[in-house]
């Protein structure tokens, strides 16, 4: 590890803020133009580096290839992909499954790492007829998070799965408060597209859904939707806050 790199997650997020504040972003105005800029930033390859040695990236991307063991998935997309790490861990471990890596921004390291895997790709187009598409942290730093779901559940054959592991909270800048209404609606907006929830992946932060439906979206059911969670997003909020204070307090009482 060079003195470059963080020991800790905590030194990543502070290198990750600076990185945004740097090329003077705002996270409640998102620029595409500006925004690129920072997802081709070297951040983003430390980031990869840090979490392919972190022990719960590590646990979280074992669970994931775990289950996939499980699921009939011959071909899978890793939406957003980024430095490839839970890619290759599937290629290594699932050699029998095609594995296609979506990131607008790869880095040269990256493109590098999955060339040594016949069976993973890094690709520019999202073709139809994938049996499971993967969305780890990518969500929470989009400005339009429906649609990029809407285009995951297109990329799903009838009967494909997929694991979401969505983090819509203000831990670095780059998660996009806009987003953060999703905390509580997401899974009804995964229904909307068609997509059923069977629940977390053991020993994962990812849940897994599997697509029921391949009717087209009813965008303006969904903007309808989209608008009435962001309404109540903060008093949402607040009641969870009461009430993991109230779960608090009751656990501190002695029997």
């Amino acid at each position: 590890m060079t003195q470059t790199e963080p020991a800790r997650l905590a030194d990543l997020w502070r290198a990750m803020d600076r990185a945004w504040d740097d090329l003077g972003l705002d996270n409640r105005a998102p620029n595409p133009t500006d925004m690129a800029a920072f997802y081709r930033h070297p951040i983003w390859e430390m980031n990869g580096r840090f979490t392919e040695r972190d022990p719960v990236s590590r646990g979280h991307r074992a669970a994931i290839t775990s289950w996939l063991r499980s699921v009939d998935a011959p071909t899978i997309l890793d939406y957003g992909g980024g430095y490839g790490g839970l890619a290759r861990m599937i290629a290594a471990a699932l050699p029998d499954r095609r594995i296609d890596i979506y990131e607008p921004f790869p880095s040269q390291s990256a493109l590098d790492r999955a060339a040594a895997f016949p069976n993973l790709h890094y690709v520019g187009q999202i073709p139809p007829g994938y049996a499971c598409a993967l969305c780890v942290d990518v969500l929470e730093h989009v400005p339009d998070p429906l649609a990029v779901l809407a285009d995951i559940a297109a990329s799903l054959r009838l009967g494909g799965y997929l694991a979401d592991a969505s983090n819509f909270y203000p831990l670095i800048k780059c998660h996009l408060p806009a987003t953060f209404h999703l905390r509580y609606s997401f899974p009804a907006f995964a229904r909307m597209l068609g997509m059923h929830r069977l629940g977390r992946i053991v020993g994962s932060h990812a849940t897994a859904y599997q697509k029921i439906s391949a009717a087209a979206p009813n965008w303006d059911r969904l903007r309808t939707a989209e608008s009435l969670s962001r309404m109540f997003y903060p008093t949402l909020r607040q009641a969870h806050r009461i009430y993991r204070a109230a779960r608090r307090r009751n656990d501190d009482v002695s029997l």
